[in-house]
C-alpha cells in the first residue's frame, strides 16, 4: 500500500511566505505533525515536494529521522503533483498497473487520525475505493438556469482525505 503526499504547495493563501508545511503548530513543523501520524501504518510513503525544495526536503528528513520516504518532485498543479505520484507508484510496482492500494493525504492536514486511515484503507480494500466526508453545515447555493436554488444539505456531505484507491 501506498500514501502519496502531496506537499507542493507554497501555502499562498495564508501569507506566510513559504511552504505551510513548514509552518509550526505546538513545536513541530505540519509536516512532521503528519509525518508523525501515517509513518507507522505500513505505507510506503511518496513525498511529493515543491521542485525548488527538493534539498531542503531531503535535509529536513534527514535532521528529523524520517528515512523510507520516496521524494517526487510536484507539478503545476495538485492533479499534477498527484500525477507524478502516481508515476512513482507505478515505477515501483515495476511498471504494473496492480491492484495495491494506494491513497492520497495532503500533506498540510497533520491531524488525520490512525483510526481514520485505517478505516479508508479497510473501506477501499472491499470496494475498490474510499474517501472520508463529513456532512456539510454551510448553506449552499446552487446557481442554475431558471435561478437560485438552495440544495438539501441532507444529502451533501464534503470529501476529505485520505483518499484511497485500487492503482489501476
Amino acid at each position: 500500500m501506498y500514501l502519496i503526499i502531496p506537499a507542493a504547495g507554497q501555502g499562498t493563501r495564508l501569507g506566510l511566505g513559504h511552504n505551510k508545511i513548514f509552518a509550526e503548530l505546538k513545536g513541530k513543523t505540519i509536516l512532521e505533525h503528519t509525518l508523525d501520524r501515517v509513518m507507522d501504518e505500513n505505507l510506503d510513503i511518496i513525498l511529493v515536494h515543491h521542485p525548488l525544495e527538493e534539498e531542503v526536503i531531503k535535509e529536513f528528513l534527514q535532521k528529523k529521522g524520517y528515512e523510507d520516504i520516496h521524494l517526487v518532485p510536484g507539478g503545476d498543479s495538485r492533479q499534477d503533483s498527484v500525477r507524478n505520484g502516481l508515476t512513482k507508484v507505478l515505477e515501483l510496482e515495476g511498471g504494473k498497473l496492480t491492484d495495491v492500494l494506494v491513497g492520497v493525504h495532503d500533506a498540510a492536514r497533520c491531524l488525520v487520525s490512525s483510526d481514520l486511515l485505517h478505516a479508508v484503507f479497510a473501506k477501499a480494500k472491499l470496494t475498490g475505493a474510499a474517501i472520508p466526508v463529513i456532512p456539510v453545515t454551510d448553506t449552499i447555493k446552487a446557481l442554475g438556469p431558471h435561478g437560485i436554488s438552495t440544495p438539501n444539505r441532507t444529502f451533501l456531505r464534503a470529501a476529505q482525505t485520505p483518499q484511497v484507491a485500487r492503482f489501476k
